[in-house]
């Protein structure tokens, strides 16, 4: 293919002349900061160059590509090429505890994104719902299939399918009263974002597990959940891992058990009180 001839930053250079105003500002922000664009999804991109998502997607195409995620698929080979000469020499993980405490840093990351509060409402709407739709796309699916289950031992009904048509048609025939979760981590899965607009649509509260701070799903989500992790275990362009999005679903899981006490727990915070508190307070007058 004539594209894998050329960089990505080499295509926008021999098309710069071509683009109207709008996508040159699209353009100047990858020639600007191609390690940041990589992890970046439309939405975020479009953001950062003061243009429209419809406007990024479309420079994409004048350059060449068939879309947005084509682009920085080809954009991200091209920065792990350059640097795969001396990716040896800054290797700093070389044995497995080191692993193990990247995937610890990540969990705590992870961990002071998710606040208390909003996860505990996140569970009240969950457990008021007469049915939780559990949908996912690609490797997110087995999270998905995973939430579903644990939701369903634990008395609040859920189904999950691995194929998305059914999800959409089961959807499709749900109640105002039914709930939404979907699961992207780039927030811009275009099934998942058709089922969460759908429910919308039907009247149904929407939940949205996902990576990115400021994408489609998000926007259309009452309710976030960030699986945002501090740094990937293999890189910007290595295969991603779902793992913190297994984290999420046993963080709905326990409150969904303990719920009550999370509650009553987070109350006393809140209060400024504590047991040894209340103690010191039976010895004054």
């Amino acid at each position: 293919m004539e594209k894998a001839e050329r960089t990505v930053l080499e295509s926008i250079d021999e098309c710069y002349e071509q683009l109207f105003s709008a996508e040159r500002k699209v353009a100047d922000c990858i020639r600007k900061k191609p390690d940041e664009v990589i992890m970046m999804n439309v939405s975020e991109l479009a953001a950062a160059s003061g243009a429209s998502e419809a406007t990024v997607v479309r420079m994409c195409k004048h350059i060449g590509y068939q879309g947005y995620y084509q682009m920085r698929l080809m954009l991200a080979g091209d920065i792990a090429r350059n640097a795969r000469s001396d990716s040896n020499e800054d290797m700093q993980i070389s044995t497995v505890g080191q692993v193990f405490q990247q995937i610890i840093g990540n969990m705590r990351h992870l961990s002071e994104g998710l606040n208390t509060s909003h996860l505990l409402e996140c569970v009240k709407a969950i457990q008021s719902s007469r049915l939780v739709y559990v949908i996912a796309v690609g490797n997110t699916i087995p999270v998905a299939l995973d939430l579903s289950f644990r939701l369903n031992r634990f008395g609040v009904p859920a189904i999950a399918s691995t194929i998305m048509e059914h999800s959409l048609n089961h959807i499709s025939q749900g109640k105002p009263e039914d709930m939404v979760i979907a699961i992207s981590k780039s927030g811009t899965s275009k099934s998942v974002l058709q089922g969460a607009e759908m429910a919308k649509r039907i009247g149904m509260k929407v939940l949205s597990i996902t990576a990115a701070g400021y994408c489609p799903l998000s926007r259309t989500a009452d309710f976030v959940l960030s699986s945002k992790t501090e740094k990937s275990l293999f890189g910007d362009i290595g295969p991603a891992s779902s793992l913190s999005e297994f984290a999420v679903n046993d963080a709905i899981i326990y409150f969904l058990k303990y719920q009550d006490k999370l509650a009553r727990d987070l109350a006393g915070q809140e209060n400024g009180l504590d047991e040894i508190e209340l103690m010191l307070a039976e010895t004054k007058l």
